[in-house]
């Protein structure tokens, strides 16, 4: 069945919009360190202008992030403290004397909580009326002392790093400790900022984690989403995947030979899966073994067969580093490919499979998916699964746990590394640094351009789901959103790929300029631009307004005889 297909009309939503909190003490003067510790008193507390407490999409905080920068004040500070047990962040910035986003007052601190852990589906959560749910989202609240750093006593868990000062921009300083935080609900009459990748109604299905507890089942559709701005996700293989993949593909003349040597990190030789592929890897009960995966048809190259044995994984059995129910990079990934639950209720993978780390049977013989709570975690299973070695990464002699993945999957008596398929955002692993790779799917990579121009299909409205932050409930909230939809802050927050151009993020099509008359009532958009970049397409209904996005709506131009160049 296909997907429900709306023609829409252009209109513009613009979202204005903080609430008073405990705040962490910020010891001023010369020397610097962040101080959670009630205890200590708010040294500061006249300066601070306000808190902001943001939930939900994992993919988005990146994202968050670069608002962040844009908003703190040149040649300052930015401290981030992040908990990776519990997926929490705070970031404690100051606003420049003059040129600071509208909304927000000169020459104050700002507090901004973001809470990564469960995925999407906290915000639907903390945007339902179930006071229950809404206390399942917690933030950080109390911390030990950060010192250590920039000459502090060096004697408690959170050092801080110590980034060189940058007259043109802010620099961020990453405070990090094994100490258990606090976490605690949010104040009941702070507004959040609540971030999904895709709609709230999504979250009613089980698919995607609604259940009789949470209510999600029917609070889930009478939740408003408001999109903020196109989110690009990919899919990601391990660098070995990746490789053999490449080796495969030339032997069957799909790639020229040079992808295996001066061009292998090129857009031209990125690796290939169609929406089919993606349905049978991700599908339960279907792709089981690499074996039985070729490229030039029946008669080409079987994957593994095509290397040579010292680039043969030691078991040819498909692992899958996914997500849980509730992230929206997994509610995407099922849309997109799976089109559940839209018309089906079929799960990309099997639920009583999510967390299995073991591989046991005849080898190919099964699906293994590794479940992850946020983006960070499921790099941390990519770069596990291609045998990355922490403590030696340039040998991967030993298969050590990376990171938050954990446990160590049982690889005993065979090679230290498997095949790998993952989703997650695209705007993460810029320089290739990672032992993992983003593929085309059907023939194109997923740049910006390529979204922008209907050829790249994996991609979501990132929404505001829920109360919208104002001016009046929470200015901080609402000058971040401000910042996170405007196409020219969009574009600083955006990456180059090393091999497939721009990336990230495009305003929504509300934004979209449309400047040459072609005939009566029809217009044309200007070219693609990187420095504007704008998604012309959207999930929206005919009028594009406040809660009108659902992502099994196929994107669309929007409405009224609009001809893009480029759409296919």
């Amino acid at each position: 069945m296909k997907k429900l297909l709306l023609a829409t009309a252009i209109s513009a939503f613009v979202f204005t919009g903080n609430a008073s909190a405990a705040v962490p003490t910020i010891t001023v003067g010369a020397l610097k360190s962040v101080n959670f510790s009630a205890a200590t008193g708010i040294a500061n507390a006249a300066n601070v202008a306000g808190t902001a407490y943001l939930d939900g999409s994992s993919a988005a905080t990146p994202f968050v992030e670069s608002a962040i920068k844009i908003a703190a004040a040149p040649n300052s500070v930015i401290y981030k403290y992040y908990d990776s047990s519990k997926a929490a962040f705070t970031y404690i910035f100051e606003t420049a004397a003059t040129g600071f986003p509208a909304g927000l007052a000169a020459s104050k601190t700002y507090v901004v909580h973001k809470r990564d852990k469960g995925g999407s589906v906290t915000a639907v959560l903390q945007a339902s009326t179930l006071a229950a749910n809404k206390a399942l989202v917690t933030f950080n609240q109390t911390l030990p002392t950060v010192s250590g750093s920039f000459g502090q006593v060096a004697s408690t868990v959170y050092p801080c790093s110590q980034p060189a000062l940058d007259a043109l921009a802010p620099v961020m300083a990453t405070c990090t400790g094994s100490t258990p935080v606090a976490l605690a609900a949010k104040p009941a009459a702070a507004v959040a900022v609540n971030l999904a990748d895709v709609d709230a109604v999504q979250f009613a299905s089980p698919l995607n984690g609604a259940n009789s507890t949470n209510s999600l089942l029917t609070l889930a559709k009478t939740i408003p989403s408001s999109s903020i701005a196109t989110q690009v996700f990919g899919v990601a293989v391990t660098t070995k995947l990746r490789n053999a993949m490449q080796v495969a593909m030339v032997a069957s003349s799909v790639l020229p030979g040079t992808c295996l040597t001066t061009d292998r990190e090129t857009e031209a030789c990125m690796v290939n899966f169609t929406t089919a592929d993606m349905a049978a890897l991700f599908g339960q009960g279907r792709l089981t073994d690499w074996k039985n995966f070729r490229f030039g048809g029946a008669a080409g190259q079987n994957l593994v067969e095509a290397q040579a044995a010292a680039d043969q994984p030691g078991n040819s059995d498909v692992h899958m580093c996914s997500r849980t129910a509730g992230s929206g990079t997994l509610a995407t990934a099922q849309i997109m490919f799976e089109n559940a639950p839209c018309t089906i209720n079929e799960a990309i993978q099997s639920p009583a499979a999510l967390t299995i780390v073991s591989e046991t049977g005849l080898a190919g013989s099964m699906k293994a998916y590794h479940a992850t709570t946020g983006a960070g975690e499921l790099e941390n299973c990519l770069e596990t699964m291609d045998g990355y070695n922490v403590a030696n990464s340039t040998s991967g002699a030993t298969m050590v746990a990376n990171g938050t993945f954990t446990p160590l999957p049982t690889f005993v008596g065979t090679a230290n590394f498997r095949w790998a398929v993952g989703i997650l955002n695209t705007d993460r692993n810029k320089n290739n640094a990672l032992p993992y790779r983003f593929t085309k799917i059907d023939g194109f990579s997923p740049s910006n351009k390529n979204v922008a121009e209907g050829k790249y299909k994996f991609w979501s409205e990132l929404s505001l789901v829920g109360v919208v932050p104002t001016a009046a409930n929470n200015p901080l909230g609402a000058a971040l959103v401000a910042l996170m939809a405007d196409p020219a802050t969009i574009a600083k927050s955006n990456v180059e790929q090393t091999n497939f151009a721009t990336t990230g993020y495009l305003a929504i099509a509300g934004k979209a300029t449309f400047d040459t008359v072609i005939a009566p009532g029809t217009l044309i958009s200007a070219a693609y631009d990187k420095s504007r970049p704008v998604n012309p397409l959207t999930h929206a209904d005919n009028l594009n307004t406040a809660g009108s996005v659902n992502h099994c709506r196929v994107g669309n131009v929007l409405g009224g005889g609009v001809a893009l160049p480029g759409l296919n």
